[in-house]
């Protein structure tokens, strides 16, 4: 089947710069790091961090770690996502073969992913097996893995836009 040249919005496939990659790693460590960092911290700047976290997680004391009385700024589950995120950024960077089979089974993997999370979170609504600590951590650093090797497979794999998909004039 004969394609229509390139256009000006229909770019070659290239992988994202490294450094997008390693700053994407970084980023993730940073945020992980800063939401450990509350008990260290003075108590105006230990305020603004756990406002800024209290964006994405609801930092209930009875789920939330604490360190000296001091909790941290994400909850159990939160803090397992954000490790999970962090660690998978850096094994997805590392390792080509784990970015590749990200991108190519991401569906699959995504939803491999979130029944754990969800039948963590159901069981214990329902009252059949109330979750813990353990398991709001595990389940949360599990999804977060995938999540950091899907961010890194985005970032590094080759893809080929096509803008003409959409309208069948392939």
């Amino acid at each position: 089947m004969p394609s229509l040249p390139p256009t000006s919005i229909d770019p070659p496939a290239a992988h994202a710069p490294v450094a997008t990659a390693v700053s994407a790693v970084a980023a993730a460590w940073f945020a992980v790091l800063t939401a450990l960092s509350p008990p260290v911290l003075d108590p105006g700047i230990r305020l603004a961090v756990m406002n800024a976290f209290a964006t994405v997680c609801h930092q209930m004391p009875d789920r939330t770690f604490h360190v000296d009385a001091v909790p941290l700024a994400l909850c159990h589950r939160c803090l397992g996502v954000f490790a999970g995120l962090a660690v998978g950024a850096g094994v997805g960077l590392l390792s080509r073969a784990t970015r590749e089979r990200a991108y190519v089974h991401a569906g699959g993997f995504i939803v491999a992913a979130l029944i754990p999370l969800a039948l963590d979170w159901t069981l214990d609504v329902v009252g059949l097996i109330p979750n813990t600590t353990a398991s709001r951590f595990g389940t949360g650093a599990v999804f977060g893995l995938l999540l950091g090797a899907l961010l890194i497979a985005a970032l590094r794999t080759k893809t080929r836009v096509n803008p003409y998909a959409a309208t069948g004039l392939q």
